[in-house]
């Protein structure tokens, strides 16, 4: 709390601060609460442009330790990922690698819903509406 109140002194925007100081703010609020839950879903959507994925890693990697943290992560099973997280130590992170085929399953109902309930989707033909459904979940493959 001291850095805020340090930052907003010396007439600077929190948004402005350093990573390493934001860390800190966060760590210091966090421990004022009992318990604290942070779930990353879908962390495989991650755009791992200028090593995003590292440092969303690392980011967690240095919160893990705060023995009121915990923390679930959900992505599509990918080594990239598999590999930043195994890097984390601790007991308070749970990851949860969905298979493509769970993944597979949610598109086949959400195309089927939509070409079912849709106005104007659910009058055309049932030989597009399959065509369709085929295009788009041969196209998404487990995206």
């Amino acid at each position: 709390m001291q850095d805020l109140q340090k930052l907003r002194r010396d007439g600077k925007s929190v948004a402005g601060g350093s990573i390493s100081v934001l860390m800190d703010i966060l760590k210091s609020l966090l421990a004022l609460i009992r318990e604290v839950y942070i779930i990353i879903d879908a962390l495989d959507e991650v755009q791992n442009q200028d090593g995003q994925l590292e440092q969303i890693c690392l980011t967690l990697s240095g919160l893990a330790r705060l023995p009121n943290l915990h923390i679930l992560v959900t992505s599509r099973k990918e080594l990239a990922i598999e590999q930043e997280l195994s890097k984390i130590p601790s007991p308070q992170l749970v990851s949860l690698f969905i298979p493509h085929s769970q993944i597979d399953g949610d598109i086949r109902l959400f195309v089927d819903m939509s070409l079912k309930e849709d106005p104007k989707l659910s009058r055309w033909p049932a030989s597009l509406k399959d065509e369709i459904k085929s295009t788009l979940l041969e196209a998404a493959d487990g995206m």
